[in-house]
Order: C-alpha cells, then structure tokens, then sequence
C-alpha cells in the first residue's frame, strides 16, 4: 500500500506516485471551482481529428487541420519499448504539437483515431496498475497520463477517441 501511517497521528509519508496523483487532482479541482463550459462535458462535431501510428521503426501522425508529423526511431532504440506505448506516445504527441503550434482553441472537441485498442483505452484512463504489469511499464503509462491530462486541461480543450481497424483508419483521413 502506498500511503503509511507513522508512529505520529498527524504524520502520514505518501510516496511521490501518490503525491503526483494529489496533485493532477488538485488541478482537476481547481479548474472545477473556475466553472466547466459544456462544450467540454458534451460530444459534439469534433474540430480537429488525429490518425496516428506506431511501428518498431517510427510513429506518425496526420490531422485534419493539415498537419502530419513523423519520427524515425534510432537504430540503437527499435525494439525497446512495447508497441502498445509507442501507439500512445504517438497519439499525445500529435495533440501535444497542436496545443504547442497554438492550433487549437479553448473548447476544441478532438478526436484521436488510431488502430491500438490498449492505446486507445489509455488516452481515456486513469488507473494503469495491473498485477500483470512491470513497475516501468506502469511508471510509464501513468506519467504519459498525467502529462495528457495536464495538456487538455491546460488547453481547455476535450479529447473524445476511436478505435478503428487499422486499414480503416486510413480511408477515414
């Protein structure tokens, strides 16, 4: 268990996961007492779409507002990370260049389309742990998380997301 108790009453240690997730929390918070539009809370014709893709050797990515990206993986890098995360460390970072470009605006609808049904779970997600999972592996998704979280808070934009056959992602852009 990640929070201790010390000998004291009013001592308690929380590791630095938990104080991280107290403070994206506290954020959430905070932006809830400022007041949520409802076109954040409510689906609507999206304003920006995203198609990105992960292989061992690079990730991608293409929007509707015209702009695509790509990253070739260095040689010395291929083959150490799942696909699953390379799949969603491409779908952030499409978002994550926008949001930096100044190509969205408060209260964009976005949706993210992409072929990796656990990469695509996770762009929703705010759990990672699972018995299954290495420590790293968890570490990983969970500040990835975070990050996009803070991004479309940030932002003040809405992140819908889905999930389509690899083939038929492509038609759609």
């Amino acid at each position: 268990m990640e929070l201790t108790a010390a000998n004291k009453k009013h001592n308690i240690r929380l590791s630095k996961i938990s104080k991280d997730d107290l403070e994206l929390a506290k954020t959430f918070i905070q932006r809830v007492n400022q007041g949520v539009s409802m076109n954040l809370l409510t689906f609507r014709e999206p304003d920006i779409v995203y198609i990105c893709d992960a292989s061992e050797y690079g990730l991608g990515g293409f929007a509707s507002n015209g702009r695509a990206w790509t990253y070739q993986i260095p040689q010395e890098l291929r083959n150490r990370a799942h696909i699953n995360i390379l799949e969603y460390i491409a779908q952030i970072t499409s978002i994550w260049i926008d949001i930096i470009e100044g190509r969205t605006k408060k209260e964009d609808c976005i949706l993210a389309i992409g072929d990796n049904t656990s990469a695509m779970g996770w762009l929703r997600r705010s759990n990672f742990r699972q018995k299954e999972e290495s420590d790293k592996s968890w570490i990983v998704k969970q500040q990835l998380g975070r990050h996009l979280a803070n991004l479309t808070l940030n932002a003040d934009i809405t992140l819908y997301k889905q999930w389509l056959k690899g083939s038929d992602c492509w038609r759609y852009g």
